[in-house]
């Protein structure tokens, strides 16, 4: 439907431009690879407007309620940088226990090892919850392909 749609469009943008358009062949795809077919017609398509300078031809399409669209920028789509940012994330506390203890042996009292280990804690707990949103944006990520 959405190739459909597209070659409508294209056909329209090229009569609004004044362009003739020798259009290449765009059957209904069946079968196993139907997916992949159909992007390659897909492309095929964008490459006609990109190559007839239509772009500005074509029409824009908007959401009329944004409710169902997900609320993610396009860096935090990258699956990829969302693991490298929880590693960076993971690298930078991963020692810090070790380095609080460390500290208050040298300097703190009891009661202050304390409360820095209660902060440190806080700190540690955040980072958690951070890297479980994380994960499950990742997972919806993945299960919207």
């Amino acid at each position: 439907m959405g190739k459909e749609m597209l070659l409508k469009a294209v056909t329209q943008a090229a009569e609004h431009a004044g362009i003739e358009l020798d259009l290449p062949r765009l059957p209904k795809r069946q079968g196993e690879n139907k997916g992949r077919m159909t992007l390659d017609d897909v492309l095929k398509l964008f490459t006609v407007v990109d190559e007839r300078k239509l772009v500005d031809w074509l029409p824009c399409y908007v959401a009329a309620d944004l409710s169902p669209v997900p609320q993610v920028n396009a860096e935090s789509v990258n699956v990829l940088h969302m693991a490298k940012k929880i590693e960076s994330l993971e690298q930078r506390f991963s020692g810090l226990d070790t380095k609080v203890d460390n500290m208050c042996k040298l300097v703190c009292t009891q009661t202050e090892c304390e409360f820095h280990l209660q902060l440190f804690t806080n700190h540690l707990m955040a980072v958690l919850k951070m890297s479980v949103k994380l994960m499950t944006l990742k997972e919806e990520l993945l299960g919207l392909k």
